[in-house]
């Protein structure tokens, strides 16, 4: 007979919640199934005789879950076998289920275009425990590779052969890791070259600043900006304009003042007409 334990070691141990008979009562059940077992097996009292563990059971399963156990038909000695209650309290909270429609939800499922992976493996180990098969881990590993949204990383696996489970979700980890980094990286340089452009551009005005091709220097686009307005080209004898810029070619002219300072229609000046030209030929 084991030895009992202490109230003040039984304490150390966190008792099972109740077992909730509401909502999803599948799932509830082996949620409060696990941490039972572990309770009994932290505590030691998972080598207990099977008349204390039913005991213990029944004590922290709650009154719901009494209600359940009183209505198993079972013998005084079935219900002192703990394996027996056990199943008993399986079978009515997971009746049989559809295991064509579980393979069928379990084949279709797909990684969402921007399903996080591992949102996408929780969900596919979860469907493949009510699919009964003998290698669920192959069934999972099938899935992963299948049901990927990655195809290159899906192209990769397949050629390379019968990679493991555990094989499959390192490098589909990996691979959308990389991506997320290389995301981050890519985004990083965009916004780097937007405000490098940005700090480097001059400002669109409407007086912009050109080279002017009657002085020859760089000025805002308004007459009286230009330092050569007034002045007399040395070269061809006309205003408005300097010699380095002088278009004027082996020809000499006589200036008519009253010409002077006209300007064109594209709001530039130009130089006064030639009246007479006394030699040379234009080009």
């Amino acid at each position: 007979m084991a030895q009992s334990q202490s109230p003040s070691i039984m304490s150390m141990f966190n008792i099972p919640e109740k077992l909730n008979v509401s909502g999803n009562l599948s799932e509830n059940w082996r949620t409060f199934d696990q941490n039972f077992k572990i309770y009994l097996v932290a505590s030691g009292l998972d080598k207990s005789e099977d008349a204390r563990k039913v005991a213990i059971l029944l004590n922290v399963i709650g009154e719901d879950g009494i209600k359940i156990f009183n209505n198993f038909a079972l013998t005084e000695d079935e219900k002192n076998n703990f394996e027996n209650v056990m199943k008993k309290f399986q079978e009515y909270c997971e009746p049989k289920k559809n295991v064509l429609h579980s393979r069928f939800l379990f084949y279709t499922r797909k990684q969402e275009e921007s399903e996080q992976f591992d949102s996408f493996l929780t969900d596919v180990k979860r469907l493949v425990k009510s699919c009964k098969f003998e290698a669920e881990d192959e069934a999972v590993r099938d899935r992963l590779v299948l049901g990927t949204n990655d195809l290159n990383t899906q192209k990769k696996i397949v050629i390379e052969g019968d990679a493991d489970l555990d094989t499959v979700i390192t490098k589909l980890r990996l691979a959308e890791l990389g991506r997320q980094q290389a995301a981050e990286v890519q985004g990083k340089v965009k916004v780097d070259k937007v405000v490098d452009r940005r700090s480097n551009s001059k400002p669109v005005q409407n007086n912009m600043v050109l080279k002017c091709k009657w002085c020859g220097e760089q000025h805002e686009r308004k007459l009286e900006m230009c330092p050569a307005r007034g002045k007399l080209c040395t070269k061809c004898n006309r205003y408005n304009h300097y010699a380095t810029v002088c278009r004027s070619r082996y020809v000499k002219v006589i200036a008519d003042s009253s010409l002077q300072n006209q300007e064109d229609s594209d709001g530039e000046f130009y130089c006064g007409s030639v009246q007479k030209m006394i030699q040379g030929k234009l080009n």
